[in-house]
């Protein structure tokens, strides 16, 4: 072979061995990545049952108190026990208020005597109008002052307006009270509210109580207890970006609940699936500088990277929804977002 040819055919291999090399060197410095394959679940399975901590209250809380002053000798009700609506909470002596009725029913009779009489010689014009007038204005104050004893003295007891557990006693019997002055504490439980605290993609559901299922369970106990949607807040809190939903509960019968307890409370969704929902990795979930959220696609083509905002769930397990930004039959990274890039070439490692 000639000097020509040898130099030649050299030339030939060290151009190969660097098209070669650079091919390697090119492969190896595309980073490894997983991917995992996009595909639709259930919405229902991608929101998952949800467990939620709960607290027990009343439907109210009120705090009793007499509309008028006066020594307080009766309150026949003691600390949680429950009583009947209409049944005596406290009384005042009522003497003083016996008696200022008793002198208003004098004055009224008096006055509506005197007004009849001067009604009698206005028709014989033996009076002037003006003087059956003050008579007949001083007869109907006298009416009312009547009317205000009446009902002083029907202040001075106070009944249940419902059916109440009494809470706490505010102040003892024998003692002088003041007009409003709490004597009594009591709470309606003819139902238990259930409030829970729950993120943004539960709460949408509320706004049609018929795609949500819940239950209370007591804590210990293998007993659980449905519930009915009664009202939400449209306040989040402001640091943990929740809002709290409050469900209805008939009060047992087999165990002794009261306001301030915790259950715990299992909702489901039975929505139907109005929309395509993928559950992907959490960590495949990355975030932008500004706190939206975000995936990196995997380009099958071209092997390069780019990210896309998406809208996401709440977490389930070790994955969490995407709701709405992704396609099926694209792939994302399944971790490692923070370190790439937009149009990054990578090397798929398998699905996940």
């Amino acid at each position: 072979m000639s000097a020509f040819n040898r130099s030649g055919a050299l030339a030939l291999a060290a151009l190969i061995l660097a098209a070669c090399s650079e091919s390697e060197a090119n492969k190896a410095a595309e980073p490894p990545v997983q991917t995992v394959a996009i595909e639709p679940v259930s919405q229902s399975a991608a929101l998952g049952a949800r467990n939620f901590v709960g607290r027990l209250a009343p439907v109210s809380t009120v705090d009793v108190s007499f509309r008028v002053g006066g020594e307080l000798i009766e309150m026949p009700v003691s600390e949680g026990t429950k009583i009947e609506k209409g049944a005596l909470l406290a009384a005042l002596d009522p003497t003083d208020y016996e008696l200022a009725l008793r002198q208003a029913k004098l004055s009224a009779e008096l006055a509506k005597a005197d007004f009849e009489r001067k009604e009698k010689l206005l028709g014989s014009n033996s009076i002037s109008r003006s003087v059956f007038d003050q008579s007949e204005t001083d007869y109907e104050l006298k009416k009312v002052a009547a009317e205000n004893a009446l009902r002083d003295l029907s202040d001075t007891t106070i009944e249940a307006p419902f059916d109440a557990l009494i809470t706490r006693r505010l102040t003892d019997a024998y003692t002088n009270v003041q007009a409003g002055q709490e004597v009594l504490r009591i709470q309606d439980i003819s139902e238990f509210r259930v409030k829970i605290s729950v993120p943004e993609d539960v709460l949408r559901l509320v706004n049609d109580p018929d795609l949500i299922e819940a239950e209370a369970a007591i804590p210990g106990t293998d007993k659980r207890y449905p519930l009915e949607y009664r009202e939400h807040n449209t306040e989040a809190d402001a640091v943990a970006q929740t809002y709290e939903v409050t469900f209805g509960m008939a009060p047992p019968s087999d165990v002794n609940l009261l306001p301030g307890m915790t259950v715990s409370v299992a909702v489901n969704s039975v929505a139907p699936q109005s929309q395509e929902v993928y559950s992907v990795p959490i960590a495949a979930v990355d975030t932008r500088a500004d706190g939206a959220f975000r995936v990196w696609v995997y380009n099958t083509e071209t092997g390069a990277v780019s990210p896309r905002e998406v809208e996401i769930g709440t977490l389930v397990s070790d994955r969490v929804p995407v709701l709405s930004g992704l396609n099926i039959g694209e792939f994302v990274v399944a971790a490692g977002g923070q370190l790439l890039r937009e149009g990054m070439i990578v090397h798929p490692m398998g699905a996940f």
